[in-house]
């Protein structure tokens, strides 16, 4: 959604339509959201999953 906003925002502003404001929070937010999404993405790549389990 974040993405959606985002792309809507900025063709508005290059048609000098909406305001530089709303732009610029779209832009903020997408970012970060991305950033966040990425971030996760490294976090789980290091992550080991590991079973206990017992010899017999």
């Amino acid at each position: 959604m974040a993405k959606t906003t985002y792309e809507r925002q900025k063709r508005l502003w290059s048609q000098k339509i909406g305001s530089e404001m709303q732009f610029l929070q779209a832009k903020t937010s997408f970012e970060a959201q991305t950033s966040a999404v990425n971030q996760l993405k490294n976090q789980l790549e290091k992550a080991n999953v590991r079973a206990p389990f017992q010899e017999l």
